[in-house]
């Protein structure tokens, strides 16, 4: 079985992960870990030049830094279950586009996202990462939701 994680660090994320790893798989199964890192886009205020290259370059290799060293240690706890091979893929981008290009290419049999429970207007605003993978991805899509406080 080929399982694809989208993973962004959110609370939602590591629910989805925690999903997988107290799952039984068949032997052999893989699980790739997609991360998106989007770039952060040029801040201009009326008559103010955007945000200066070689800072922009240092914010994006920090945040490629933070990205490969989080998915590492995902890797590593995945990995501790014998029945489960793990990789993980850093992608630049919007998160909707990075992850659907990631599952075009990779062709899981199943892609678990964990959902932070957007509000219609954020939604609308911002968009549904979980909502475009299921609404779009050519896979079964779990939506996994953080477990409600008792």
């Amino acid at each position: 079985m080929r399982i694809l994680l989208a993973y962004d660090g959110s609370k939602a994320a590591e629910a989805a992960l925690e999903e997988i790893q107290k799952r039984p798989w068949p032997a052999g199964s893989e699980v790739l870990v997609v991360t998106a890192i989007e770039p952060p886009m040029p801040l201009a205020a009326a008559g103010e030049s955007p945000i200066y290259a070689p800072a922009l370059e240092k914010l994006m290799t920090t945040l490629r830094e933070e990205a490969h060293g989080r998915a590492r240690r995902l890797v590593d706890r995945l990995a501790s279950r014998s029945s489960l091979k793990a990789s993980y893929a850093i992608r630049e981008g919007a998160a909707k586009d990075a992850l659907l290009e990631a599952i075009e290419e990779w062709r899981p049999d199943l892609v678990i996202v964990g959902s932070r429970g957007t509000t219609l207007l954020g939604r609308v605003f911002l968009g549904s990462v979980a909502l475009a993978l299921a609404t779009h991805a050519p896979c079964n899509v779990e939506i996994v939701k953080i477990p409600a406080a008792r």
